[in-house]
């Protein structure tokens, strides 16, 4: 009984230890089935991930066998299923050698040993690394054609940390490509534009550095980009106070309308400094915070010099005809001065006592008339005397007399090459000559020197001829007057032609020197300029315009006065004048009418025009002039002989009175033996 009772208990309790087995693997089994469905799902739900990328993803063996892809990938490299890519190595979808390929952006694309060598590279990184982030490449598609792509590889691992394979998720850049593309056309585009630009063009950080220039910058400062790179902008400013107060009063406004237009100075990498015009403007992010700025710099040295002269040329006209006006009372004087003198000589006995009085009067009063002369010539209106003339004669004459006086510390050089000839008055040749030497020799008169002249031909073209605006193309003489002084001040050098602006001491000079010699250039049709390098000296270039040499018949001075017997209307405003000029003229056996109003003259001329064989005039004269008084002359009896006086020929030039019918055009101050000279050659004309 012991023992079923036993066996009973035994066999219950490998039952229930049974049933207790079969529940537990039941739940086991529950358990895995459930881990297994959950692992499926997960795969699925990144099976659907990787699907549902726009990148397109691929993912290999450790040998690079490709064993997934998504739908992107095959539209990325235009397969149709994923059966013709499973199994594929990855590098048959990389350019396999060097040469052309068409891209999907419409250009060719030259795949070189660069190429390869790069791609070497970057799989030496995968495998030390285990993955590489924003590598360009180029995959080919299925027609043959390749497609920029930027790829992102990372090695895949197993639970014992060996390698099972890699995965790449890459991305189509064609758009950016494209864009790329187009932005570095522009910049192409726009570095040509900035290239080709007259202008400096010059781009500084929001410090002020100079981060880049174009060519006509480095044209215009004579530095390179490379030179310039890094300056700040200011330091090409030339150091002076009242330009930086004048660029900062500008540039403030820079920051409140981002933009500011002024002028400077500019250096150059020689020494000297360009006037600029500067136009800059400013920069700004998308908060308006100012980020850098672009000047356009102009070199306007040329247009200023050109203002400067115009201005010049001006104040020169404006003092030229103060000068003329001058110059005519002047003459009046000298005119009733030197008539009476030589009438009052003709009366009297050789050696009296009186006469050797009225011989020096006469003197002074020739010195006047060479006083006037310097004046008409400074406002460019004395063209008495213009003969054909070889410089080298006067300046061997100027030589002559300069060896005489400079002093022993100053040596004299000159260089002849030009045997050419000028139309010109010999007198104003040689004055021009010694005011530069004069002026040569001042400026060494301290520490001595070298005052060098040079006389040669040159030819002025077209091109030069922009230079100089008052002078044509063809042959010049070109006399230079040099020294090694030192030199001049370049705040001065504008003013150096002025009249009566001198740097000298009070009673040392008038300042005018400089002035006549510029008046006698202009007046021969000439340019004078100048060549200054402070302490080293200055050189004064002077063109004339070369003629063909004529031969001159030489006049006999000796000859006697010639005298007449006519009837002579004489008309002048000066009642000095008239007086002299009866007395004169009745002197030389002439019967005189003269009157002082030019309207009076020509009602007495009207009443018997056949009265006079003569009428000799003035020409400035109030109520009416003597050249429209003239026209009014001929109009009753065209054949009056006519003589036009005048103190200056601005008002009318000598060949429009004799156009008009005028026989002789003199100058005042009238001597004795040239009003007879001219009587006699109107008369027989």
């Amino acid at each position: 009984m012991k023992v079923e009772a036993k066996s009973k208990v035994y066999q219950k309790n490998e039952l229930t230890e049974s049933c207790h087995l079969k529940h537990a693997f039941d739940e086991s089994f529950k358990k895995d089935k459930k881990t297994v469905n959950e692992l499926r799902e997960e795969k699925k739900y990144l099976e659907n991930i990787i699907e549902s990328s726009l990148d397109p993803i691929v993912i290999t063996d450790c040998k690079g066998y490709i064993k997934k892809i998504n739908r992107s990938f095959l539209k990325l490299i235009g397969c149709i299923g994923k059966k013709e890519v499973y199994g594929k190595h990855i590098s048959v979808f990389a350019p396999a050698e060097e040469g052309t390929y068409r891209s999907v952006t419409g250009e060719s694309v030259r795949i070189d040993k660069e190429f390869f060598d790069n791609v070497k590279k970057m799989a030496s990184r995968l495998v030390e690394g285990g993955r590489i982030t924003n590598w360009e490449i180029y995959f080919i598609r299925s027609d043959n054609m390749i497609i920029p792509i930027e790829e992102n590889v990372v090695y895949l691992y197993g639970e014992k940390g060996n390698k099972t394979g890699a995965v790449g998720i890459l991305r189509d850049i064609t758009e950016r490509k494209k864009t790329e593309r187009i932005l570095q056309k522009t910049k192409e585009f726009l570095e040509n534009v900035l290239e080709s630009s007259r202008d400096g063009i010059l781009i500084a950080d929001r410090r002020g550095v100079i981060v880049s220039v174009n060519s006509a910058m480095e044209r215009m400062t004579g530095l390179t980009k490379k030179q310039l790179t890094g300056k700040h902008a200011s330091s090409l400013v030339v150091d002076e106070r009242d330009m930086r107060k004048h660029i900062l009063s500008k540039t403030s406004a820079l920051f409140k309308r981002g933009f500011c237009s002024y002028e400077a100075k500019h250096k150059k990498d020689d020494g000297t400094s360009i006037d600029v015009e500067c136009n800059v403007s400013v920069t700004r992010d998308d908060s308006g915070d100012i980020i850098g700025g672009i000047s356009i710099i102009r070199d306007i040295s040329d247009r200023n010099k050109m203002e400067r002269q115009l201005r010049h040329s001006h104040k020169m006209e404006a003092v030229g005809t103060l000068a003329g006006g001058i110059a005519h009372d002047f003459n009046n004087i000298l005119a009733a001065i030197v008539g009476f003198a030589e009438m009052a000589l003709h009366h009297l006995p050789e050696k009296n006592r009186a006469g050797m009085d009225l011989d020096q009067v006469l003197k002074a009063a020739y010195r006047g008339e060479a006083l006037v002369d310097q004046i008409l010539a400074f406002s460019r209106q004395n063209e008495r005397g213009r003969k054909p003339t070889r410089l080298k004669y006067i300046i061997k004459e100027v030589l002559k007399l300069l060896r005489a006086t400079l002093p022993v510390t100053i040596e004299l050089q000159y260089n002849m090459e030009s045997d050419a000839t000028v139309m010109a008055d010999p007198t104003q040749i040689h004055q021009l000559m010694m005011n530069l030497c004069i002026n040569a020799a001042n400026a060494m008169r301290e520490k001595g020197g070298i005052l060098q002249i040079t006389l040669s031909s040159v030819i002025i073209d077209s091109a030069r001829a922009e230079e100089f605006p008052d002078l044509s193309s063809g042959l010049y003489i070109e006399l230079m007057v040099s020294d090694t002084g030192s030199g001049i001040d370049p705040k001065i050098v504008d003013r150096i032609f002025d009249p009566f602006f001198t740097t000298k001491k009070l009673g040392e000079g008038t300042g005018m020197g400089l002035s006549v010699a510029l008046g006698i250039v202009k007046s021969h049709a000439g340019e004078i300029f100048i060549d200054n390098i402070p302490g080293k000296g200055c050189t004064f270039h002077v063109l004339l315009p070369a003629v063909k040499e004529v031969t001159e018949k030489t006049a006999d001075q000796n000859r006697s006065i010639p005298t007449g017997n006519e009837r002579i209307l004489f008309v002048d405003d000066e009642e000095a004048l008239v007086e002299m000029a009866k007395k004169m003229l009745n002197s030389l056996g002439y019967e005189v009418v003269a009157e002082k109003n030019s309207i009076q003259a020509l009602e007495v001329f009207q009443k018997d025009p056949f009265k006079f064989d003569l009428v000799i005039t003035d020409q400035t004269m109030p109520h009416m002039t003597g050249y429209n008084m003239a026209e009014q002359l001929l109009c009753i009896r065209p054949d009056i002989p006519i003589i036009l006086c005048t103190g200056f020929s601005e008002t009318v030039p000598p060949e429009k009175a004799l156009k008009l019918g005028i026989r002789e055009y003199i100058k005042k101050p009238l001597n004795r033996r040239l009003i007879a000279e001219t009587i006699r050659s109107a008369l027989t004309t």
